[in-house]
């Protein structure tokens, strides 16, 4: 009996810190974050590039899927008059850098690339 008074008592508590750090009680996401997306294609043939790397401001770096697309969430807000970097690459393609601010918690910000293949 003990034990179950016990376990139902750290279920609560656990249950009660699992909306932590979403700012303002929104849904998961929004507290001081936002979404970066997009899709990776090749800049001749528009055909999706899978497993392409997705690099954001040097710490983020996901793959793109098999339909060239990436979704990021929880990119921390950026400072006014600064901007995350985001890099595309994939093997046989040059690099591309693009720039994106993050302004809004919750809001989602599209980024996407057309690699140039390296001949």
């Amino acid at each position: 009996m003990r034990h179950a008074f016990i376990l139902a008592a750290l279920c609560a508590a656990v249950t009660s810190l699992a909306g932590c750090n979403t700012g303002n009680g929104g849904p998961v996401g929004q507290g001081n974050y936002g979404t970066v997306f997009g899709t990776v294609t090749d800049s001749v043939t528009g055909k999706p590039i899978a497993g392409a790397s997705i690099v954001i401001s040097m710490v983020i770096n996901p793959h793109t899927d098999s339909n060239g697309m990436y979704r990021v969430t929880g990119v921390p807000l950026d400072s006014p008059g600064l901007d995350e970097s985001v890099v595309a690459s994939d093997a046989g393609y040059q690099t591309q850098t693009k720039s994106v601010h993050v302004a809004a918690a919750g809001q989602q910000y599209e980024v996407d690339f057309q690699l140039v293949a390296i001949h």
